[in-house]
């Protein structure tokens, strides 16, 4: 069972894909979360914290789906194909993360976009490890070439994730042709 601060956190999540950050109620946040507008208080004294406290929140959750699916696998190709498709997956689901790169739109001060912007960062450096480690694994079978330097391994998240991102938003290609199209770039790249 939940915890009060993880209801309250999904559901500032689940309204802000329904009504935008703009959207944000406290009276709908604590009606959605079974609770008093009080108590929303107590966990979050502002909207800021609501926001930042959720986007945190969808941000690790979204880690740690990755992260799980990628444990489950042994081989490099089947790995790199759940690390694909995990991306693929929450993007479909979590259209909050698609707000995240838009600053000008979130009516918050300037600590509030910093601290938003290094959360990013620390999911960014979250994803790279895993990424590292699948490359990793490719490398010992002699399947690719691991980079040198890690900020290709970084760019090859931020592409993936770019990419995918802005093809849920445009309603492009399938999820299977953008999860062949990731896997041979991927291949390609580290070729």
């Amino acid at each position: 069972m939940k915890g009060k601060r993880e209801l309250i956190l999904q559901s500032v999540l689940d309204i802000m894909m329904e009504n935008g950050v703009n959207g944000l109620k406290v009276s709908d946040i604590a009606k959605r979360a079974d609770i008093g507008k009080g108590t929303v208080y107590e966990y979050f004294p502002s909207k800021e914290d609501l926001f930042l406290g959720a986007v945190e929140f969808g941000l690790d959750m979204c880690v740690a789906h990755i992260s799980e699916s990628v444990s489950g696998k042994s081989g490099f190709n089947d790995s790199l194909q759940a690390f694909i498709d995990s991306i693929i997956e929450i993007t479909g689901k979590a259209p909050f993360l698609s707000m995240i790169g838009d600053s000008s739109n979130m009516p918050f001060t300037g600590n509030a976009i910093k601290r938003l912007r290094a959360t990013a960062m620390g999911i960014m450096e979250a994803m790279t490890d895993i990424l590292d480690g699948i490359i990793s694994k490719g490398a010992a079978g002699g399947i690719v070439k691991k980079p040198e330097n890690p900020l290709y391994i970084q760019s090859l998240v931020i592409t993936i994730s770019n990419m995918i991102m802005h093809n849920a938003q445009a309603g492009g290609r399938s999820r299977d042709d953008l999860s062949a199209f990731f896997h041979e770039y991927c291949l390609k790249l580290l070729s």
